[in-house]
This record gives structure tokens, sequence and C-alpha cells, in this order.
């Protein structure tokens, strides 16, 4: 499958992600919109590949509920869920336990409310998802062109600097 991408919020995504196959300025099958313009432009396209309801934006929106999401369709390239609570849904693998986990709010933006763990009580954690932290030395960010699941194209920012959230 070949997505047209109408624009690009930034300068430097244009030319990074078009040099995947997958992607195209020229409208072969899918539509890929990137930009709020291009949202509101091709929402009701039906070769538009993500559909800007309130239903999407608050499964985007909260983390558990985009876990479940990611382990009932895409389970192989999600990253190790240990727990997550939401509404009334709750997840545990006990497999996934570990002394090295890391807590994460439902809701919430640039790491705030994160926290490393080593044990939880999953009677008591309520609108929170637990995953295994992944050991590293070089902390990144960035943005990620997705599709099934699948990332077709990245841009990685890294640092050997680690921010800390007063």
């Amino acid at each position: 499958m070949e997505l047209f991408i109408p624009s690009f919020p930034f300068s430097d995504w244009r030319k990074h992600f078009l040099q995947t196959k997958k992607c195209t300025l020229v409208n072969k099958n899918k539509i890929m919109p990137l930009c709020i313009d291009d949202y509101i432009k091709y929402n009701n396209d039906p070769n538009c590949i993500f559909i800007n309801n309130i239903e999407n934006i608050e499964m985007l929106d909260n983390k558990s509920t985009f876990g479940k999401y990611m382990l009932t369709n895409f389970p192989e390239n999600t990253p190790p869920i240990v727990f997550y609570h939401f509404d009334n849904d709750i997840y545990y693998n006990e497999l996934l336990v570990t002394d090295n986990m890391i807590k994460k709010p439902n809701k919430g933006y640039a790491s705030i409310g994160i926290e490393r763990i080593t044990k939880f009580d999953k009677n008591e954690i309520k609108n929170n998802i637990i995953q295994t932290f992944i050991e590293n030395e070089i902390y990144y960010s960035g943005h990620f062109l997705v599709l099934n699941g699948i990332i077709l194209q990245k841009i990685y920012f890294y640092s050997d600097y680690k921010y800390l959230h007063p």
C-alpha cells in the first residue's frame, strides 16, 4: 500500500518520510493526514486511514486504552504491558512482573507523572499503565510514521542527558 501524505508539519519530516518507498506525494491508495487542516479536509474521505472522531482521539489520549488497542490488534509491535486500568477494564500479565518496571498515568504528556517501580499492588493501582522498563544510556524522542502497527519511517532525537521533572 502506498500512502498519500498531503502536507507535512515540519520540512525535515517531508525529506525524511519520503525516503521510504511506502510514502508518496501522489495518491495511490490511502491518505494519511499529519496536519490539522488535512484531518479536516480528508476526514470523510473513505481512503483516509485515520478518522478524526472523538472516540479515536479519546483512545489515543489514554495510555491504557491505546495499550489495549495495540495488544488486541498489533501484539507483535507492542512494548511489554504488565498491567493497565481504565474505567472498569483491567489487564494483568503476571509473567511480565519484574523488579524493574515503569508506571505511566493514563493521561499526561512530557513524562510527567511517570516513575520507575519495583513492585505494585494491582488492586490499588488505578488509571495507569505499567510496562517493563528497558534500560538504556541514551534517551530518545521522535516522530514516527506508523501504519497497521508497523513503523514505516522515523526521526529520532537523542541525548545522553536525562531531564528529570521537578
